[in-house]
Formats: structure tokens, sequence, C-alpha cells
């Protein structure tokens, strides 16, 4: 019986909604964890449907698949990107290289100590904002990372950056230039920079570096 059947992590509601659509004559379609008289987890993809009798009383057919292993593997894939997401988190962040990262809405993730120590600019101050033009030009303007995530290159963004930009030989799809940025210290500062994208597992943008 799938009314007591139930493993404890979906809320009332899965279950409300569920017997709510049955009464009212439809099919249920989702997927269920349940568990074993032993106590283990399974899931099910199941297809539920009411049906009557010859006294018109109605009664339920459940069709379902055991999907465990599938769901595992899921699981498994997620753990896997959230330790490489934390491991990515933990490179930027004690990298001595000052390092920000850009999502696609040219949005800053992250900020990390030694780009706090050369701009002057916290983490808290920079993180979930599109400043990343403050610490280095007196007035708002694409950085180099900006050009990543808008897909421009560089032949068609003269006269708007920094000179002595090109393609990095070194990083597909990254940029590379030189210049002196005069708000950074008292005497201002000379800085290399590289702008690259960042992928996902599928080769989708996610973001620039």
């Amino acid at each position: 019986s799938y009314r007591v059947l139930r493993s404890g992590l979906h809320s009332p509601d899965v279950f409300r909604t569920l017997w709510e659509t049955l009464s009212a004559g439809a099919s249920w379609h989702g997927q269920l964890a349940n568990r074993s008289k032993h106590g283990q987890l399974f899931y099910l993809q199941l297809h539920i449907f009411p049906f009557f009798d010859s006294e018109g009383e109605i009664g339920y057919a459940a069709i379902g698949s055991d999907i465990t292993s599938l769901i595992r593997q899921r699981q498994s894939a997620v753990q896997a990107q959230l330790r490489s997401a934390k491991l990515l988190d933990q490179i930027i962040e004690d990298g001595p290289v000052p390092t920000f990262v850009l999502d696609l809405s040219h949005t800053i993730t992250h900020w990390n100590r030694a780009c706090e120590y050369i701009t002057g600019f916290s983490a808290k101050e920079m993180v979930g904002t599109q400043k990343q033009w403050q610490p280095f030009y007196p007035q708002p303007r694409l950085v180099l990372a900006d050009l990543i995530i808008e897909g421009l290159p560089l032949d068609e963004s003269n006269g708007l950056y920094i000179k002595g930009r090109r393609y990095s030989s070194l990083i597909e799809g990254a940029y590379e230039a030189e210049g002196f940025f005069r708000p950074l210290g008292p005497a201002g500062r000379w800085l290399f920079l590289t702008a690259a994208p960042l992928f996902d597992t599928d080769g989708y943008l996610l973001g620039a570096i």
C-alpha cells in the first residue's frame, strides 16, 4: 500500500497531491522514495491510475520501475560536482595570484584575498556586484573578463580597453594584456592580466576568470 510505504523524504503535500489527483479520477506520474521492510531506501518511477469495478467502486493500480541505481548515479554526480566546486573555491581563495570570477550575468562570484590585497577592495564589497571595473578605472567599463562573457573578439574592442591586448598562446579562448593602473595604490601598479572562459563538463560557458 502506497499509503503506508513512505520514506520520510517527501513532504505531506506530495502524497496529498497524489491522492487528490487519483480521487478526481486522473492518473498520477512521478518518482517516490520508499523504504524496504529492512529500512533501506529504494526509488520508484510510478504510474498510478484509478479504475472502477462492476459495482462502481474505485480501485487503484500502479506500474513501477526501480530506478534506485539511476538515482544513486545522479546523487554521486552531484556530490562530485559539489566537491569540485568546493575545491575550486579553495584553490581560488588560497591562491597567491589576484583572481576574480564573473558569471554569465557579469556578476562577481569570487574575489580572493590576493585580489583584496592588490586592489584594496574586499570580497564583501565586491562579490554579488558588477563593479569589477571599480578598482581599475575611474568610471564603468568592461574588463577583459567581461569581453570573454560577451564573446567580443579583441579586434572589435579597439579603443575601449587597455592597450597591448592579445590572444593567449597558452589558454584557448583567453585574452592577455599589460597595463598601468593609476587607482591601485599611492603610485599605481603595472599589471599583467589574463582572462579565460570557464566551462561546465558539457562545454557550456559558465563565466570567466
